[in-house]
């Protein structure tokens, strides 16, 4: 009896999976960063100093801050993955000063 020993291919799975669609080089994904941090901030209306600490290696962005609400926010707006061999970390900090009250 003859039967198919062949794996299954990955390919058809791969393809539906959203993570590579379209990676952006670090350099953008930084702008992309320090532009969440800002609408986090107004969004929140926070008057806080903010910060959050990066780390990019291996086009995956991991980020590190104090605020759990603000790490998932930069995930969800910045993103986790870039392309590229390019590696920086670095720190996002701003802070809002109150106008005029």
């Amino acid at each position: 009896m003859h039967h198919n020993s062949e794996p299954q291919s990955e390919d058809k799975y791969l393809s539906t999976m959203p993570a590579n669609y379209d990676k952006p080089p670090l350099k953008t994904l930084k702008k992309r960063m320090s532009a969440c941090v800002t609408q986090y901030a107004i969004a929140t209306e926070n008057t806080h100093p903010l910060q959050v600490d990066y780390q990019a290696e291996h086009e995956q962005v991991a980020y590190y801050t104090s605020n759990a609400e603000l790490q998932t926010y930069m995930k969800v707006c910045a993103g986790e993955n870039y392309k590229g061999n390019d590696k920086d970390k670095g720190t996002l900090s701003l802070s809002m000063q109150g106008k005029g009250s």
